[in-house]
C-alpha cells in the first residue's frame, strides 16, 4: 500500500529528542512523559527552503489553508464523537473540504485525489485513536506540522507537472544544506536524472521530493524540505 507524506504521529512515538531533531526541523516538547513536535512559524519554515520568494508565499498560503482544514477536522471529530456521527462520514466531509482547497490551488488528478484520501484517512484515524489521551492530537502544533508537510507535497508535485508541460528534460535534487538535512538526502544533493527518471534516495525511489508513487520509506519523506531544479 502506498504511504503518504503524513506520519508525524509515528515520529511523535519516538523515545528520544535526539532522534526527533535528526528527522524534523523544529523543536520538541515533553508532556506527561511523551515527546511532541512543536511547529515553527511558516515564514521561518518555508523561508529557509531553496525556493523563490514567490514560491515561498505560495507554500505559506497553501499551508495556512490546510491548517484551517486540519483544525476543522479536529473540532468536527470532537463533535462527531459526542453525536455518534460515523467516522466514515467525518472522513468524507474532511476529504471534500481538503479537495476544495487543493482544487483552488492546482488541477486535481488521480495521484492528488488518492493522496488526499490517504491523508484524511490517517489524520482522522489517528485523531480518533489519540484525541482523548492528550490535547496535542487536536492542537494547532499538529495542524501546522501537517500543513507544512502537505503544502510541500502538493506544491512539489505541481512543480513536477509544470516542468513536464514546459518541456523540461532534466531535474536536480536540491537540499537545504543545513544541519537538519538527513544523511540520505545530503548524499542525494545534486543528483540529476531525466525528467521521467527516478531519484534514488536512501534506497527509496521518487520522481521528486515527497513523491509517494513508489512507496518510499516514511523516513525519506516525513518533513522533507528538498526541492527539484528543472532544466
Amino acid at each position: 500500500m502506498r504511504r503518504t507524506t503524513l506520519d508525524f504521529d509515528e515520529l511523535n512515538e519516538l523515545d528520544s529528542v535526539r532522534q526527533l531533531e535528526k528527522q524534523v526541523k523544529g523543536t520538541s516538547k515533553k508532556r506527561g512523559g511523551s515527546i511532541f513536535i512543536a511547529a515553527i512559524p511558516y515564514d521561518e519554515y518555508f523561508g529557509k527552503m531553496y525556493i523563490s520568494p514567490e514560491e515561498m508565499n505560495t507554500r505559506i498560503d497553501l499551508a495556512k489553508q490546510i491548517e484551517d482544514v486540519m483544525l476543522w477536522v479536529f473540532a468536527y471529530w470532537i463533535i462527531a464523537k459526542d453525536a455518534d456521527i460515523p467516522i466514515d462520514e467525518v472522513k468524507q466531509d474532511a476529504r471534500d473540504k481538503l479537495i476544495s482547497v487543493i482544487a483552488r490551488h492546482t488541477k486535481l488528478d488521480p495521484y492528488l485525489e488518492e493522496h488526499i484520501n490517504k491523508v484524511i484517512d490517517e489524520v482522522v484515524d489517528v485523531t480518533a485513536r489519540r484525541a482523548d489521551s492528550d490535547a496535542y492530537w487536536t492542537s494547532q502544533d499538529r495542524a501546522m506540522l501537517i500543513a507544512e508537510d502537505e503544502a510541500n507535497a502538493f506544491e512539489n508535485y505541481n512543480k513536477y507537472r509544470e516542468a513536464k508541460a514546459q518541456g523540461k528534460t532534466k531535474k536536480v535534487w536540491l537540499t537545504e544544506l543545513d544541519d537538519k538535512v538527513r544523511l540520505s538526502h545530503e548524499l542525494s544533493e545534486g543528483q540529476t536524472v531525466d525528467i521521467d527518471g527516478l531519484f534514488l534516495v536512501g534506497g527509496s525511489q521518487m520522481r521528486f521530493p515527497k513523491d509517494t508513487m513508489y512507496d518510499p520509506a516514511p523516513e525519506e519523506i516525513i518533513n522533507c524540505r528538498c526541492v527539484c531544479e528543472y532544466k
